[in-house]
């Protein structure tokens, strides 16, 4: 089983790895593809990171910023994920509504 995920590095003014941006892949192509839907693409990167390859071999003990669909912050998704280890990174594309806000 082939299984792809890109890691973006984040660093902090003193040009160290902070954390880092976890991206859905869907081949070896490394590109995003921009038709596949959103839920997808975040569940998909939530399990290659922690069910598959493992957190801990992903980010190397760093925190994991993760994009969350409007569909999946009002599903309650985000609270399921380990405070410590991710961070959730709304898209652009949420519009911030009260919901939001309150999710």
């Amino acid at each position: 089983m082939e299984v792809f995920l890109a890691r973006q590095p984040i660093f902090d003014k003193k040009k160290n790895v902070y954390a880092y941006e976890l991206l859905f892949r869907a081949g070896i192509q490394n590109f995003y593809t921009p038709n596949v839907d959103g839920d997808y693409a975040t569940s998909n990167v939530i399990s290659n990171s922690f069910f598959i390859i493992g957190i801990d071999k992903v980010t190397q003990g760093k925190p994991a910023f993760i994009n969350f669909t409007k569909n999946l912050i009002l599903s309650d998704a985000p609270s399921s994920m380990p405070k410590d280890l991710v961070v959730v990174e709304i898209l652009e594309t949420v519009e911030p509504e009260e919901n939001i806000i309150n999710a």
